[in-house]
This record gives structure tokens, C-alpha cells and sequence, in this order.
């Protein structure tokens, strides 16, 4: 089939007014993405203590703002949907998604695990802030790693679309190549991908489960109650583990905990005066249970000591269900991908080539930008940090 350019042409640009409401979509996304991410990377990166928890979040803005800028390239393939033949452009641009999605998605299962080992084990092993800085850059090479193929399996591949007269045009689409040596391998490598989702989808659930399970149960009376058997169980530990931790400090008085819920720490290191503190958190270390060691070994009145054993609870039940939603919202935003990918089989289709498609297609670049707003909602000292800086510019 003769392959005629003036009306290729002509097709893309009628294929990007078609695909304006996918643009203006991107677009929105991209914009929402950046501006928000900044706002969580300025807040969790330089306003708040420096802790696992906040390392970990911190990591995750500067993955996503990055994602962000990365899927503006996503934009440029809409406005060449039939047309695109920058085929190094077309690999990188896959690659880097790849990788920085994947990347992403390690991520929510490390702070999965962070929560995890706050709440349901809090007198055991924690993350400290170098073990999250260690786990942070071991993900983003074994991601690097998985996404690498990209580079040898993507190409700008010649695909045959029905023009309006019926006749057929030959376009160029950025896919993966068509290559007959490596279909088995495209074949294995999306079965890991399908793999590698269920694993971070199974691990992130099941621990979060369990976190649910555990704040179900840990009421207010609950941990009341729990106050009075603390000494004995703290003496035991104390007396095994002296030289390898110390008893957690309180950074401020309990009366200031519920406003700066957000900056909960983790980690073994000593905690400054409480006059050398900037937006920290009520308490430091390993969570809600750990912290209470203090309040029980301290002559603090019991009322205190329930006040704030009521309030910390709190500041972890917020701090866990904000990411579980974070976490929710990630797995439903690469459904539709997902679907559509099993549906054709990585085949390109002229279904694929539908407004709606290529919409659906790309709803899973919410997981990069609508974090900082589910943050927002549930972090009323980050809400009111973006209020202030919005203020302040105009």
C-alpha cells in the first residue's frame, strides 16, 4: 500500500483534534502533578523533622514530580498518534515511564511496611531513616533493572488505519516492536509485569489488612488499658535490647501532639531540645505503642497519660489511612491500563486509536499526581502550609 504523506498528515492532525479532551486531560494532570508534588516535596522534604516515614513520602513526591514532568511526553505522542517517528524519543520516553512508574509503585509498599512495622509491631525492629534511604535507592535499580528492556522492545512500528474514503493509510505508532525474534520475550516480560503488580498489589493489601485489623481493635479503651501493663513489658525489653535502643523522648509537650500529627518519626537517633524543633512531630520513633513507654515510666498524671495515648492514637490511625487511600487510589488508577493491555494483548488495534481508549490508557498517570491532595485532606498542617504559600504568591 502506497503511503501517501500529505494525507497522513492531514489524519494526525484531525486525530489531535480528536484527541483534545485526552490532551486536556493530560494536561490537567500533569499540571495538578507538578504543583502538587512540589508543595509535598517542600513540606515533607524541608518542614518537617527528617524521619522514616517522611523519608519515605518525601522519596515518593520527588519520584512523582519527576513522573509528572516525564509524562508530558505522553502529550507529544497524542499530537503524533499516527505519525510519530522519533523511535529514540519513543524508547526513552517508554523506559523512563517504565521505570519511574514501577518505581512509584515500590515505594507505597515500603511506606506499606513502614506503617506496618509502626503499628502491629512497635516494640520490634524499625525502619530508621538510613534503612529507608538505603531501601528508597535499592528500588529504583531493581526498577531501572525491569524497565531496562524497554529500551530494546519498544519501536516505532508501521500500522495500517482505515482512512475516511475507506482506503488504508500505512501510520507510525510507538509500541512495542514487531519483531518475530522478540515476541516470546515481550510475551514473558508482560507476564512479569502482571506479576510484578500483583506481588506489590498483594504485599502493600495484606499489610495494610493487618493495619486495619489493628486499629479496629486498639480503641480508645484499648489503649487505656494498655498503659498499665506497659512497665513490665518495657523492663523486660529494656534490660536485653539497653545498648542497641533507647527509650523514646518526648519532643514536645503532649498538649502540642495533634498539631503537627504528620511528622511522627521512626528511627534509633536522639532527639533535640524541644526549643531546636521546627514543625516536629509530638513524639519520635518507632509509633503510637513505643511512645507510650515514656508516658508510663514519666511522672505524668494517668489522665495525661490516657489524653495522650488517645491522641497518638489518632496521629497513627490518620497517618495510615491517608496512605491506605494513597494506596487504593494507585491500584485503581492502572486498572483500565491493565484491562486494555489483557484485552488486545499488546496487539495495536484501530480500537486503540479511539478518544476513550487513549484516555483509559492514561488514567494511570493519576498515581503520580493526586497523592499530595489525599495528603491534604487527611493532614491538616500540610493544608494549611499550601494555604500559606498560596497566599504568599499572590
Amino acid at each position: 500500500m502506497e503511503n501517501n504523506v500529505g494525507v497522513l498528515e492531514q489524519l494526525n492532525k484531525d486525530k489531535t483534534v480528536e484527541y483534545l479532551p485526552a490532551i486536556i486531560i493530560c494536561c490537567e494532570i500533569i499540571v495538578c502533578g507538578i504543583l502538587g508534588n512540589s508543595m509535598s516535596l517542600a513540606y515533607y522534604g524541608f518542614k518537617v523533622s527528617r524521619t522514616s516515614t517522611n523519608l519515605l513520602i518525601t522519596s515518593l513526591s520527588i519520584i512523582d514530580l519527576v513522573t509528572c514532568v516525564i509524562l508530558i511526553g505522553e502529550v507529544i505522542e497524542l499530537c503524533y498518534s499516527v505519525n510519530f517517528r522519533f523511535v529514540a524519543g519513543c524508547k526513552i520516553m517508554y523506559f523512563m515511564n517504565h521505570w519511574l512508574v514501577l518505581t512509584s509503585g515500590f515505594m507505597l509498599v515500603l511506606i506499606a511496611l513502614d506503617r506496618y512495622r509502626k503499628l502491629c509491631n512497635p516494640f520490634h525492629w524499625q525502619m530508621s531513616v538510613k534503612a529507608a534511604k538505603l531501601a528508597t535507592g535499592a528500588t529504583l535499580v531493581l526498577a531501572g533493572l525491569l524497565s531496562s528492556r524497554d529500551l530494546f522492545m519498544i519501536d516505532v512500528v508501521r500500522v495500517n488505519i482505515t482512512h475516511y474514503d475507506s482506503s488504508m493509510l500505512v501510520g507510525y505508532y510507538c509500541t512495542h516492536s514487531k519483531s518475530d525474534t522478540l515476541q516470546t520475550a515481550i510475551v514473558i516480560f508482560h507476564i512479569l509485569d502482571g506479576i510484578t503488580f500483583v506481588a506489590i498489589m498483594l504485599s502493600a493489601t495484606g499489610m495494610y489488612a493487618r493495619i486495619s485489623v489493628t486499629l479496629f481493635k486498639h480503641r480508645t479503651r484499648d489503649i487505656t488499658s494498655s498503659c498499665v501493663r506497659l512497665p513490665s513489658c518495657v523492663s523486660c525489653s529494656d534490660t536485653t535490647s539497653s545498648s542497641a535502643k533507647r527509650t523514646d523522648i518526648l519532643k514536645r509537650d503532649i498538649d502540642d501532639t495533634e498539631e503537627s500529627w504528620s511528622t511522627i518519626s521512626s528511627g534509633n537517633k536522639e532527639v533535640p531540645s524541644s526549643s531546636d524543633q521546627k514543625q516536629s512531630a509530638g513524639f519520635n520513633n518507632s509509633g503510637s505503642m513505643s511512645t507510650l513507654v515514656h508516658f508510663t515510666l514519666s511522672s505524668r498524671s494517668p489522665d495525661k497519660i490516657r489524653s495522650a495515648a488517645k491522641r497518638n492514637f489518632e496521629v497513627e490511625k490518620k497517618i495510615s489511612l491517608m496512605m491506605i487511600c494513597v494506596f487504593v487510589t494507585s491500584i485503581v488508577a492502572f486498572i483500565p491500563h491493565f484491562v486494555i493491555n489483557l484485552r488486545y494483548g499488546g496487539e495495536v488495534s484501530e480500537q486503540e486509536f479511539n478518544v476513550g481508549t487513549q484516555i483509559a490508557l492514561r488514567l494511570f498517570m493519576l498515581n503520580s499526581a493526586v497523592n499530595p491532595f489525599i495528603m491534604g485532606v487527611f493532614n491538616t498542617q500540610f493544608r494549611n502550609y499550601v494555604k500559606r504559600v498560596v497566599c504568599k504568591c499572590f
